[in-house]
């Protein structure tokens, strides 16, 4: 079983939702694609986003994540359970069922009921992060950019100038644990244009 579960921070896998969303942040998966014999994590919002037909299909097992789950401890949180998944993944096939062909896990059924209840809430046994924070740029850089250091916007910043300026912030911010939830370049830009009427 492969697993796809490489991250280098703590956060990488807290993503804001669709704008409108509720909650704020997406929710978070484990993912056992059977077929494809890959473990992952990703983000999804399925009220909007629907259901991918492998998971509609039972191809593909869905566990949900803490929201506040570390993203680097997950491959070692999954580590003992690899014998288990493995073996399911061994005896994981499909039959014809007289439309189409759907997954069947007879041949390991105990085993694949043994890990949904492993796997059936998550929020106790996941290594967690204390503390991050999800917030938009005015509530983090101030409405005016009051906690950005001077001179880092200015009447002449271009939007060359404004787009590397967004990343290197955004970067300084992640290593704070916090995620932007908002475009850092479009708030550079309102600021900027202040600073350019403030000016006139």
């Amino acid at each position: 079983m492969q697993l796809n579960l490489e991250y280098e921070s703590p956060i990488d896998l807290v993503e804001p939702n669709y704008p409108g969303q509720f909650p704020r942040q997406m929710s978070i998966y484990l993912k056992i694609d059977w077929a494809s014999k890959i473990v992952y994590a990703e983000t999804r919002n399925y009220g909007i986003g629907g259901t991918p037909i492998d998971e509609w299909k039972g191809e593909t097992s869905v566990y949900a994540l803490p929201d506040n789950v570390d993203a680097t401890k997950l491959k070692t949180f999954i580590e003992p359970y690899l014998k288990t998944i493995d073996a399911i993944a061994a005896g994981y096939t499909t039959r014809w069922d007289g439309n189409r062909y759907v997954p069947d896990f007879s041949d390991v059924e105990d085993l694949k009921q043994e890990l949904d209840d492993a796997f059936s809430n998550l929020d106790d046994s996941m290594e967690t992060i204390d503390r991050f924070m999800l917030t938009d740029p005015d509530e983090y850089f101030g409405a005016h950019g009051e906690n950005l250091d001077p001179g880092t916007i200015t009447a002449a910043t271009t939007d060359a100038e404004i787009k590397t300026i967004a990343e290197t912030l955004t970067d300084e911010a992640a290593r704070e644990m916090v995620v932007i939830d908002g475009s850092v370049v479009d708030y550079l830009i309102e600021l900027r244009d202040e600073v350019r009427d403030d000016e006139r």
